[in-house]
Formats: structure tokens, C-alpha cells, sequence
């Protein structure tokens, strides 16, 4: 804008008051070549970042090597893109916007020497290049999307060995020297809730909420249905062992179970007019056969 305005002034207006206002910007077409979901030209501007061509190219290929992008320019240049470091921190420099004429090459890693797997409560598992010597909270801090109940206390590392398998809990204190191999299994599991089962409306599993009692847990369920005895409600804990009361305190793991009424044991679903009518029954029954007698 500065060359424009000292160019009017210098050349046609030189006691002009000069200001100048975008009104339009113009599109051109970018290549995007390589690890994106799809290749090809793609519509861009001076103002669009590396994210947005991405994301118009349907995002990274899974095997996307996302810290080595080259960008080549019309005049030779050469231009190298951590687009990894922009994600982790904010880089603007590894977020660059493009001039016409600009290829974007994008490298595919390889799945047996380069990739971990991403496995559990996570939106997205699959495969991921991984860089050389990336630690796994930086493999954390990428664009990855936990599910809502995923437990970072609970990552397990699958290590194949020269002979055999390796687990490792890996605790958030080791995050950031736990250095990650290719091959490495990563599984975030699925934080621990209640499990509600038996006679209630919607049995299945609900989010721990600390200090909810069996009553709560069942309200959340829909409470029990007909056949149902809240009253009579037994948890299972992880360890084995089995409580009843209403007075129970509750851990992430617990499964309540609500039991059937005595009543349904023995008569099922019949109505109070069908009961009385087979006692009934039952009563005519028996003095038919004790009128002979």
C-alpha cells in the first residue's frame, strides 16, 4: 500500500492525499501435491494460510509427513514447513500464505518405519507419521481429539520387542521424555464410569459423578420400570466384591444392578385383575376337588 501511494504521489498527484482500500481480493489456483486427501488445484488468495489450503484439499492423508512440507515458488525458491510446530505453538512461520504460481508438496511417510498407531477413546484413530525422536506429549499436543470421557491416566504404550510384546503405563509425569518408536501402539482408554443394569428404563453406562448415590444413578437411568425393585439394588465393584444398601459409596468401575420384585418373580407381568383371576381359579379348583371328598 506504501509503494502504491508514493508511487501516485511521485508520479501524477504530488499534492494529493492518497488512501487506498482493498475492495476485492484475487483468487488464483494453488497445487497441492502429495499426502492430502485431495490432490490437485486448489483456489486460493494471498490472505489464505497453509491451514485453510489444507483443509480446501479435505485435510492431511493419515500418513502425512506434516513436519517436512516443501513449498516451491516460481522463481526457485524453496521453502521448508514444520506445519507441526504452528499446531503445537502458534508458529505463524510454519503457517505461511502463498503467492500464484506456488506448489505445495506434501510427503507421504512410511506405515512399518515412520507410523504409531492411535487406538481408544479418541475421535480419529488410525495411523500417524511420527517425527524423529517426538515425545508423546508432543504427539498429544498435535490436532488430536479426545473423547469426552478419554483418561490421560491411563495410556498404554504396545511395544513390539525382538521376541515378544512390552506394555507400559505411561503416567502424565512421563509424557514429556517418553520417547515414541515406529511400530509403538498408543491406546488412551475410556475414563471409568457407572454401569446401570437390570430393571430400569435406559440401562447402560453413565459418567462418574463423585458423591451420586444408587438412587441418583437409577433416576439417571430413567429409574426402574415396573418389574423393577429399586429398593433391592446390588453393586458389583471391580475387586469382586457385591454390596446392597442404598447407603453404598460408589468408584468409578461400580455396576448396579436393579433385581426384579419378588412378586414379578413369581407371577411375571400379569395385571391385578389377571392374579386375581387365577387365584381365583385356583380357589374354584380346589373346592371342585375337595367337594367329593
Amino acid at each position: 500500500i506504501d509503494k502504491i501511494k508514493k508511487y501516485i504521489l511521485d508520479n501524477a498527484y504530488p499534492n494529493a492525499k492518497v488512501s487506498v482500500a482493498l475492495v476485492n481480493i484475487r483468487y488464483f489456483q494453488i497445487q497441492v501435491i502429495g499426502a492430502v486427501n485431495t490432490p490437485g488445484f486448489v483456489r486460493s488468495s494471498v490472505v489464505d494460510r497453509l491451514d485453510r489450503i489444507i483443509d480446501r484439499a479435505n485435510g492431511f492423508h493419515q500418513l502425512a509427513r506434516e513436519f517436512e512440507i516443501t513449498v516451491k515458488r516460481k522463481n526457485g525458491e524453496i521453502k521448508n514447513i514444520n506445519y507441526l510446530n504452528f499446531i503445537r505453538n502458534g508458529d505463524l512461520s510454519q503457517n505461511p500464505t502463498f503467492l500464484e504460481g506456488d506448489i505445495i508438496i506434501i510427503p507421504f511417510g512410511n506405515i512399518n518405519d515412520e507410523s504409531v498407531a492411535l487406538r481408544g477413546a479418541v475421535k480419529g484413530a488410525g495411523y500417524d507419521v511420527i517425527e524423529p525422536g517426538e515425545t508423546l506429549i508432543k504427539f498429544l499436543t498435535r490436532n488430536i481429539k479426545l473423547d469426552t470421557y478419554s483418561d490421560l491416566q491411563s495410556v498404554i504404550i504396545t511395544r513390539e520387542g525382538e521376541n515378544s510384546k512390552s506394555f507400559k503405563r505411561i503416567l502424565p509425569s512421563e509424557f514429556s521424555h517418553f520417547q515414541l518408536m515406529a511400530g509403538d501402539i498408543i491406546d488412551i482408554l475410556r475414563e471409568r464410569g457407572i454401569m446401570v443394569n437390570g430393571f430400569v428404563q435406559e440401562p447402560g453406562a453413565y459418567e462418574f459423578i463423585p458423591g451420586y448415590s444408587i438412587s441418583d444413578y437409577i433416576s439417571i437411568a430413567g429409574g426402574n420400570t415396573l418389574e423393577g425393585n429399586a429398593n433391592r439394588a446390588v453393586v458389583y465393584h471391580p475387586d469382586g466384591s457385591v454390596d446392597k444398601g442404598n447407603n453404598i459409596l460408589l468408584n468409578r468401575g461400580d455396576v448396579i444392578v436393579v433385581p426384579r420384585t419378588i412378586l414379578n418373580t413369581f407371577v411375571g407381568r400379569l395385571s391385578l385383575l389377571q392374579m386375581t383371576a387365577y387365584i381365583f381359579s385356583i380357589y374354584m379348583s380346589y373346592l371342585a376337588a375337595t367337594a367329593y371328598i
